[in-house]
C-alpha cells in the first residue's frame, strides 16, 4: 500500500511540474491556438496529418512526421516564449500532447486537448443547427446532414475523459432532438438550440419548460415563445 501511495504521489508531482513548465513558457495558451488552428485547418499542411486523432498511434505518428507543420503553426500563432520552448524541447512537447493521464485521472495537457476538440465540435454543431433552423430548412436532407455532423461530436464526448464525467445524458441527446424535430416555429427552433447547445448553461435548467420559456423570450423575443407549450412537446421526447 505504501508503494502504491508513493507511486501516485510521484505521478501527481510529475503532472504539477509539467503544468508549471507549460504555464511558465506560455505553452498552455499556445496549445489552445494550435488546436483551433488544426481544427479549422488554417494552415495547408494540416491536411496531411491527424494531430487530434483519438488513436494514440496515429496522433503520435502525426507529431513525429509532421514536426515541420507543427512548428509552422506554432511559429505563426504563439508567443516568443512558447516558440522558444517548443522549438528547443519538441520531444517533450510532443509527449505532453500525445500521452493521456495515467489511470483514471483526467488532468494532463493531452486530456485538455481532447476536451478542446470537443468544445470546437460542439460550437460547430451549434452554429450549424442554429443557422439552418433559423432558415427553416428542416428537410430530410437537413436531418441527415445534422446526424452526420453530430456523429463526430458524439464520439468526441464519449472518448474524452473530461466530457465523459462532466456532461449529462441530456447534452448527448441534443443532436437526436435536432434531427427528429417536427416543429413549425422557426424562431422557436433556432432559439431553443442556440440556448441548449451553450455549454455554459446548466443541463438541469434546460429540462425546465418554465425556465426555457423565460430565457427564450428574453433572448429571442415574443416570436420564439409563440404556442410555446405545443412546441415544447414537439421538442422534448
Amino acid at each position: 500500500m505504501q508503494c502504491i501511495a508513493a507511486s501516485r504521489q510521484q505521478e501527481n508531482v510529475i503532472e504539477l511540474c509539467k503544468k508549471f513548465e507549460m504555464d511558465r513558457f506560455e505553452v498552455t495558451d499556445c496549445v489552445e491556438k494550435f488546436v483551433s488552428n488544426v481544427y479549422h485547418k488554417d494552415n495547408e499542411c494540416v491536411a496531411d496529418y491527424d494531430f487530434l486523432s483519438t488513436n494514440l498511434t496515429i496522433q503520435r505518428d502525426s507529431f513525429v512526421s509532421g514536426k515541420s507543420c507543427v512548428l509552422e503553426i506554432v511559429n505563426s500563432t504563439c508567443s516568443e516564449k512558447a516558440i522558444f520552448y517548443i522549438n528547443t524541447q519538441y520531444i517533450r512537447f510532443m509527449n505532453t500532447m500525445t500521452i493521456p493521464s495515467l489511470g483514471d485521472k483526467c488532468g494532463s495537457i493531452y486530456d485538455r486537448v481532447m476536451a478542446m476538440r470537443c468544445e470546437l465540435e460542439l460550437k460547430s454543431v451549434d452554429e450549424n443547427i442554429s443557422s439552418v433552423a433559423l432558415a427553416g430548412l428542416f428537410s430530410d436532407q437537413y436531418k441527415n446532414q445534422t446526424m452526420r455532423t453530430c456523429t463526430s461530436l458524439r464520439k468526441c464526448l464519449k472518448d474524452s475523459c473530461y466530457f465523459a464525467t462532466n456532461t449529462s445524458e441530456e447534452d448527448r441527446q441534443i443532436c437526436d432532438l435536432a434531427a427528429g424535430t417536427n416543429s413549425t416555429n422557426r424562431n422557436f427552433i433556432g432559439c431553443y438550440f442556440h440556448i441548449a447547445l451553450d455549454i455554459t448553461n446548466d443541463p438541469l435548467d434546460l429540462g425546465s419548460m418554465s425556465y426555457m420559456k423565460t430565457v427564450m423570450k428574453e433572448e429571442c423575443g415574443e416570436g420564439a415563445v409563440e404556442d410555446f407549450e405545443d412546441e415544447w412537446e414537439r421538442r422534448v421526447y
